[in-house]
């Protein structure tokens, strides 16, 4: 069986949610929702007491209708379901994690492991098709959960005591359950608790160690002294009298051949190797009677070096990076909501225990019962050591994916489309046709057939330039001639990408006025599809517009917000009809809630499965005493 919304339906995920065709609803509900005075603000609650009688809500209770069907088969059935979200965290949180970056023979290691169909069968593999579950595609350690959403900044100052590079060593192969409220197991987890260092006896080392100091504080550092530099200087017999350089200094003793050079009493080197009768030359200002074969003096520069020494054993205090260290400095600057754990941390395990926050790397979710079957998998079809796999941190990553629209600087939601009742009168008699998502003044070949990358660099699609904010998108073409460096025609031709390299144009005016069964392509909504493997952008027909039809943009740098519509003829200076703005008059009679202090917005989050919004913080020294390692000569 395969599911889908109902077409047509009014059907209504929570905004972040995605329902799969294996019928698994996928993704993480928004932080955002509606609310009254960043959520302060309740109705029918009582606030004298702990007890809460049926608060009223808004933008809570999702309702959608089901498809469930076999085409093959010749079933078609449908049912209704309702989701109920409730915003628990006003503040929205992250979560900071540790990715392995290891030298390729260590990538091929864990992809080898990843990709053994014979270790991860689909029938032990709990929600295969959700990023959230399933089986890694990365070796990655949740450092720290719940963590509030802040700057990077903030970052910097909660890192600058106790990090510094971490090297971490995967461990034994476990598994771990995670129960319902029932005590039902949901799902079980098979995964690689990461080892600590710095830690005895579940104790870890304390944050600041006092010492006296060791072999290290004084570090060693060669440099060049030129004081004591030897100038190149080249002798060559050749018949005639030669006169040898009597103001080099030489500090060092070289031979060559078995011969020596003698300079003012101390030995320069000679070219070791040159062919010819070797001669002895003294430096006395003197001439010297050269043979017949070309002898000459080594060119070559050398050096003296001296060691200069740094003492730091000033410092009096060092900084230990266990783990435990690293995450307290994070949640004592950020804060943390405590209770944001993954389930299987916080379920009852088959020995009785909760393990509570664990530092481990997941490998896979499987199905209930199907935990120690995968890690025997594991542990017997692949041969090799996963604590064989370096893992060096040397930053955090923070899971950005559900806040791209949170300001850390104001600690607050960046506002959407303004929705309003009554407070504008369109002139013009017209008819809503869609809302979309862009407009755009590229042409269609410049789009369609093209990489995410070749249209970014063209400035983008009114200046959005990633696969995220085009895909899945509506689109209207809002300029109709006038291109750079190309025709109408050549700008709405839809090149394919076929053996053949076909071709074919998009019809617009002047094919309508040929042909009256064809309608103005150019004129029409169109949707946008990305591929996630190549980001090559293709554009289908979506909806096609008539006279006096007019669309809603909502995103976009230029035309984001705007109305535009169908106009009858073209505008004054086109000779094709392209889209016009819709004028409106503000009236006086529109609608507000609460003086105008309430206002509607419209939710933007989306569901997203990769890393694209994450950011990262480098860790600030590279060894306990700072970076003098990095410094190479």
């Amino acid at each position: 069986m395969q599911y889908k919304l109902k077409a047509g339906s009014n059907s209504n995920l929570p905004q972040g949610l995605e329902l799969q065709s294996s019928g698994n609803i996928t993704g993480q509900a928004s932080f955002q929702g509606f609310m009254l005075d960043g959520g302060t603000t309740t109705f029918d609650e009582k606030i004298t007491t702990r007890l809460v009688v049926a608060p009223t809500v808004w933008d809570r209770t999702f309702t959608f209708e089901v498809n469930a069907f076999n085409d093959s088969a010749k079933i078609s059935v449908f049912k209704k379901f309702e989701i109920y979200v409730e915003l628990e965290y006003l503040h929205p949180y992250e979560t900071v994690y540790m990715a392995a970056t290891p030298e390729q023979i260590d990538r091929d290691i864990t992809k080898e492991l990843l990709d053994n169909k014979d270790i991860f069968k689909q029938d032990l593999i709990y929600r295969a098709d959700d990023a959230n579950f399933g089986i890694a595609t990365e070796i990655r350690y949740n450092h720290a959960y719940g963590i509030k959403s802040q700057s990077l900044e903030e970052y910097v100052e909660a890192m600058k005591l106790n990090h510094y590079r971490k090297s971490l060593v995967l461990g034994d192969i476990k598994i771990a359950q995670a129960l319902d409220i029932d005590g039902n197991v949901i799902y079980e987890v098979v995964y690689s608790e990461v080892q600590q260092k710095l830690k005895n006896k579940e104790e870890s080392v304390s944050l600041q160690v006092a010492r006296t100091p060791f072999f290290e504080d004084f570090v060693s550092e060669s440099v060049i002294d030129f004081s004591k530099t030897a100038s190149a200087t080249t002798v060559t017999s050749d018949r005639s009298d030669v006169t040898a350089d009597s103001g080099v200094e030489v500090v060092l003793k070289k031979s060559a051949d078995s011969d020596e050079v003698f300079a003012d009493s101390d030995l320069l080197t000679a070219d070791k190797g040159t062919a010819g009768t070797l001669i002895t030359v003294t430096a006395d200002d003197g001439t010297i009677p050269a043979d017949s074969v070309h002898t000459s003096a080594d060119t070559t520069e050398y050096y003296d070096y001296r060691t200069e020494i740094e003492d730091l054993s000033h410092l009096d205090y060092v900084y230990p990076n266990s783990l435990d260290n690293m995450r307290h400095r994070v949640i004592d600057r950020l804060g943390q909501f405590g209770e944001v754990l993954p389930e299987w941390m916080k379920s009852k395990q088959a020995d009785g225990r909760v393990l509570g926050f664990t530092p481990a790397w997941v490998i896979a979710y499987a199905k209930p019962g199907k935990g120690e079957e995968l890690k025997y998998n594991v542990e017997n079809i692949y041969t090799k050591k996963i604590n064989s796999i370096d893992f060096d941190a040397d930053r955090y990553t923070i899971d950005k994916s559900h806040l791209q629209y949170w300001d850390t600087t104001n600690n607050e939601w960046t506002p959407g489309r303004e929705t309003t009742f009554n407070k504008f009168i369109k002139s013009r008699d017209l008819t809503l046709l869609s809302t979309v998502n862009l407009a755009t003044e590229l042409g269609f070949s410049q789009i369609h057939n093209r990489t995410v990358d070749y249209v970014a660099a063209l400035g983008g699609i009114d200046g959005q330039t990633t696969a995220i904010q085009f895909d899945k998108k509506k689109l209207i073409f809002a300029k109709q001639q006038g291109f750079d460096s190309m025709t109408a025609d050549e700008a709405f031709t839809k090149y394919n990408r076929d053996a053949e390299d076909t071709s074919e144009l998009i019809p617009g005016v002047e094919q309508t006025r040929d042909d009256s069964t064809v309608n103005n392509q150019r004129m029409a909504v169109w949707s946008i599809a990305v591929n996630p493997i190549t980001e090559i952008i293709t554009l289908t027909l979506d909806t096609q517009s008539d006279t006096n039809d007019y669309v809603e943009v909502l995103e976009g740098t230029k035309y984001g917000s705007a109305n535009l519509f169908v106009p009858l003829a073209p505008g004054p200076g086109l000779l094709y009809v392209s889209w016009l703005p819709v004028s409106f008059d503000v009236t006086l009679s529109q609608t507000l809630f609460d003086g105008g202090s309430v206002r509607f917005i419209s939710n933007k989050d989306t569901i997203v499965n990769d890393d694209r919004y994450d950011k990262y913080v480098l860790y600030p020294q590279h060894t306990i005493i700072g970076n003098q390692d990095y410094i190479k000569l």
